[in-house]
């Protein structure tokens, strides 16, 4: 028989604006929650493991696994979490990971925020946990459907990660080679910085790093600066200290315009609109079953 991951029911979809100074005590439930860092760094505590997560990064909560969340850094954590029922033994084998999600997650999490918005009545975040969802009248035909494949989508994409020889997944523990290559970008963010000299600055050869964004990352050089330019971004927009010209010239970019392309690309939408959506996205989406 094959294996198969299937999803049966939506306990939570919760989209929360952190504050710089929050922490939250922990708690244990009977049902699985995947946790997905949009903007900022959290620290997460699941049983006896302490794991930083940053932007674009999740990591899989397992039903009656103890956890806690704390703000890492001086600005806002924000991040979606999907409470589900799932009986697949198969997530019991990953749910230790730290994950680094790709398009085709983001994707699919943007596509149940969205199919949840035109599903459900959503309730504010002064009222977490005290009304049922209520799904709304002119609900798209099969909407829960569709966030069920979005989220089995990705499960699947995370298990297929963790159990090829090149997967997406960052150590769980200490500083990762991930974590160095990610950092000397951040350092070189506004230079032209190239393969060769990342391979330089690594002392390793240029075709072995070429290899691991290869075979261990699933992308191109390129394509993971862009990546990291990107999250640069959405943390300085939402500090709200850098206009965004500052930010494009921080991000080493020769015009705001071609920016803000690159930026629409990555995010669905420009930096101005991405900065207007912070606090309403957090208002819209908070749906919970009791």
């Amino acid at each position: 028989m094959l294996s198969v991951i299937e999803v049966y029911d939506f306990n939570a979809i919760l989209y929360y604006d952190l504050s710089s100074e929050y922490v939250f005590s922990g708690e244990s439930h009977s049902h699985w929650e995947l946790l997905y860092v949009d903007q900022g760094s959290v620290r997460v505590k699941k049983n006896e493991s302490e794991l930083v997560l940053k932007a674009g990064d999740l990591i899989l909560h397992a039903p009656n696994e103890f956890h806690d969340i704390k703000t890492e850094g001086q600005i806002n954590a924000h991040i979606f979490v999907v409470g589900f029922m799932c009986e697949s033994d198969d997530l019991m084998t990953i749910h230790e990971n730290v994950f680094s999600s790709d398009r085709l997650i983001q994707a699919s999490l943007m596509g149940i925020e969205s199919e949840a918005k035109s599903c459900f009545i959503s309730c504010p975040v002064s009222h977490l946990g005290s009304k049922k969802y209520q799904k709304q009248q002119a609900a798209p035909f099969a909407c829960v459907q569709m966030m069920k494949i979005h989220l089995e989508t990705i499960l699947i994409r995370l298990y297929r990660q963790s159990s090829e020889k090149g997967r997406v997944i960052k150590e769980t523990y200490g500083y990762s080679f991930y974590e160095e290559i990610e950092d000397i970008i951040l350092e070189n963010i506004s230079l032209k910085y190239n393969l060769s000299q990342l391979a330089k600055d690594l002392c390793m050869s240029k075709r072995s790093v070429q290899n691991y964004f290869r075979n261990e990352l699933h992308t191109t050089f390129s394509d993971f600066v862009r990546k990291v330019k990107m999250n640069e971004a959405k943390r300085l927009l939402n500090m709200k200290t850098y206009s965004v010209t500052e930010i494009s010239e921080k991000l080493g970019y020769n015009t705001v315009q071609y920016f803000s392309r690159q930026f629409k690309l990555s995010v669905a939408m420009t930096p101005r609109e991405y900065q207007k959506s912070i606090k309403t996205k957090a208002d819209d989406l908070v749906i919970r079953k009791e």
